[in-house]
């Protein structure tokens, strides 16, 4: 699914007035779709494997980690301030 996503945004962005891929976060969307897909798939894993299955608890782990990340990479100032666009 996030494959799919960065390879049709650039395509949107495209169309768009304005749009290119320097407004595009990267980081922000492979941490945060990563994230949710691992807690996903570790709760689909969870019931035929069990809770303790090594794979469900690192899925489960890492669905919790990966959006704490996001979090922190979303908080850190950028190097050049975005503006915003206005209709």
């Amino acid at each position: 699914m996030t494959a799919i996503a960065l390879f049709d945004v650039p395509l949107i962005l495209r169309d768009r007035p304005g749009g290119n891929l320097r407004n595009l976060d990267v980081p922000g969307v492979l941490l945060s779709a990563t994230g949710l897909v691992s807690l996903v798939y570790g709760f689909t894993r969870a019931e035929p494997h069990g809770w303790t299955d090594p794979t469900v608890l690192a899925l489960l782990i890492g669905g919790a980690l990966l959006p704490a990340l996001f979090v922190l990479v979303e908080a850190r100032p950028s190097s050049a301030p975005r503006r915003s666009r206005r209709a």
